[in-house]
């Protein structure tokens, strides 16, 4: 029998760990995954569009993720974001890391460059 996958979501201000967790159970339910799901939180709507507006400009290196965040994306075999940053020091530091999933049609929040 095999282990299950260590799989991370992280939610955010569209996209909640409620939804996200609402959605996976629907569609995953009979492999029974055990899906750790945290909301990025930032303190205003304003302050994501500001977020998003320098990663989309300078990447998702210059974001920096609360600690609780880091810990849980830097054990995960998977993640799962929409518009949370994935940035090249997770990637580095994620010696057990096999899929990275976004949910969203650009992959800006996501070092590409780290995930080659």
């Amino acid at each position: 029998m095999l282990d299950k996958p260590n799989i991370v979501a992280i939610g955010d201000y569209f996209i909640n760990c409620e939804l996200i967790n609402d959605i996976l159970n629907d569609y995953l339910k009979e492999f029974s995954l055990n899906i750790q799901c945290v909301d990025w939180k930032l303190k205003s709507f304003e302050e994501l569009q500001e977020t998003l507006l320098l990663m989309e400009k300078e990447g998702p290196n210059m974001i920096s993720l609360p600690e609780n965040i880091q810990k849980l994306m830097i054990g995960a075999e998977i993640i799962i974001v929409h518009y949370c940053p994935v940035p090249a020091y997770i990637i580095e530091k994620s010696n057990n890391l096999k899929m990275i999933c976004c949910m969203r049609a650009g992959v800006e929040n996501i070092d590409i460059e780290s995930v080659r």
